[in-house]
């Protein structure tokens, strides 16, 4: 989609915009108190999309109160958007219309709250709508999504993240200490209960758990199945692959333990791969037999306290 334009932050941080379908919904202000603490904890998510921040939230008149909007001013003025009220915090989102000199009001636990007849009505209605109004135009010209949508979109968001963020606890103690796994490659094959530890890395066709040291068996003979060419002249070390048995093509991570480069590549040979590994892992498993494997995070503490 073609970008036409772009809005500075107060932050600074410049938001491309876009030309296209706007969103509308009713009953925004109901939506967005019901959601208010979500969107209050994402708001830097929200920060990084100008269809999320202009998001309407309020029209009073010709200005267009945003989610972006109210967000910033929340964050940025407290002193003008906030009111204390026997210890709990009220976050101002709109004038009310039913009391003088008030305001709507909403907590994060989603209560609702009008306040009337405020001394400093005028300076805080001048602030939001100064702070507020500056993305009216905007929000009218330019594509933006209902509160629903953002709400869908950053659930989703956080939800994929934290799915990362799970997958990366796994894999991390693995990827990140795979040179002191090699340089101590003997001393963990030697102990069949370390060399039996189970890694991260599942293969289509290889029996699981895969063990570390069938990694590292294959590591230390330079094994052209599992082992990649580095710019460096040696060969790293292919510590993930995942392929298609049928057309043979092969995603690889590797990681090299002279001059520490990481990447990813396509490469072939996949039934290949499986059929090395898998191989590896079967004369490991035949020595080991019976033998109760400890973790890879016992074995990696085991190594960092002895060295």
């Amino acid at each position: 989609m073609k970008t036409f334009d772009s809005i500075t932050l107060v932050n600074g941080k410049v938001l491309k915009l876009f030309g296209g379908q706007k969103h509308r919904n009713n009953n925004t202000i109901r939506y967005f108190c019901e959601h208010a603490n979500f969107f209050y904890e994402h708001q830097d998510t929200i920060f990084d999309n100008s269809r999320m921040f202009l998001a309407p939230v309020y029209l009073n008149g010709d200005c267009i109160y945003t989610l972006g909007g109210l967000l910033e001013w929340w964050k940025h003025m407290p002193q003008m958007a906030t009111l204390k009220n026997e210890g709990v915090t009220y976050y101002i989102i709109a004038v009310s219309s039913s009391c003088s000199k008030g305001f709507i009001t909403v907590t994060m636990s989603g209560e609702v709250k009008e306040f009337p007849f405020l001394s400093d009505y005028a300076d805080r209605t001048r602030s939001l709508d100064e702070h507020c109004c500056r993305y009216s135009k905007v929000a009218r010209d330019f594509e933006h999504l209902s509160l629903k949508n953002v709400y869908d979109t950053v659930a989703s968001l956080a939800k994929q993240r934290e799915e990362e963020r799970k997958i990366e606890k796994i894999w991390s103690p693995y990827r990140d200490n795979i040179e002191l796994l090699y340089k101590h490659r003997e001393e963990i094959l030697t102990h069949k209960d370390w060399a039996m530890a189970a890694i991260p890395l599942k293969v289509y066709m290889v029996q699981l758990p895969i063990h570390i040291g069938t990694m590292l068996k294959l590591w230390a003979n330079e094994d052209k199945w599992l082992t990649h060419p580095c710019v460096c002249g040696h060969r790293a070390f292919i510590y993930s692959f995942a392929g298609s048995p049928l057309s043979g093509t092969t995603s690889i991570s590797y990681k090299c333990v002279h001059c520490h480069k990481q990447g990813n590549a396509q490469v072939d040979g996949f039934l290949c791969r499986a059929h090395t590994l898998a191989v590896t892992q079967q004369e490991l498993s035949k020595e080991a037999e019976g033998i109760e494997a400890i973790t890879l995070k016992e074995i990696i503490d085991n190594l960092k306290r002895t060295n």
